[in-house]
């Protein structure tokens, strides 16, 4: 795409959001009457560029408006938690008091759980994908994103750092 063409669609963007931001409240109507002026003459890539535009905008500011307030405030609070609940293990361990062997998987899933609670609320990203081997030859494939995925991927490393067992 050259840039004569690039620079039409631009601006034909700009020109739908100046005026709906002229008028928030008749954004549908505003965008129609856009949309049948630009057909009109003769401008459709220019229409559905403008509206295609409009509406992943609008979509983004709906997403980032719709997590409540409470929910960064949240994941911080189980942030700090598993902090403490770490810390108080390291200095358990520091006079003698270790975890038994087979209470370390309750371990591992408290803080497996606690981080992808974390993670979730706190909107960060994660993914895994793998298979599981179910079946001979025909393994489960999985894969998960956000929280679970970090439930997935800090029960594995915390399963491959600290073997639950003798």
């Amino acid at each position: 795409m050259t840039g004569k063409p690039r620079g039409r669609l631009i601006q034909a963007a700009h020109e739908l959001n100046k005026r709906i931001q002229e008028n928030p409240r008749k954004s549908l109507k505003t965008s129609q009457t856009f949309y049948v002026e630009k057909v009109e003459k003769g401008e459709t890539e220019e229409a559905d560029f403008a509206l295609l535009m409009n509406s992943m905008m609008a979509a983004r500011e709906e997403s980032i408006h719709g997590v409540p307030s409470w929910f960064k405030v949240v994941g911080f609070a189980l942030g700090g938690v598993t902090l403490v609940f770490l810390m108080v293990l390291v200095f358990a361990s520091m006079w003698g008091h270790s975890v038994p062997p087979e209470s370390r998987f309750l371990v591992h899933f408290a803080f497996s759980l606690a981080s992808a609670l974390c993670v979730a609320a706190l909107g960060g990203e994660a993914a895994a994908s793998g298979n599981i081997p179910l079946v001979g030859k025909h393994p489960l494939a999985f894969s998960a994103t956000g929280g679970i995925a970090v439930l997935v991927i800090m029960l594995a490393v915390l399963h491959w750092l600290y073997p639950v067992g003798p």
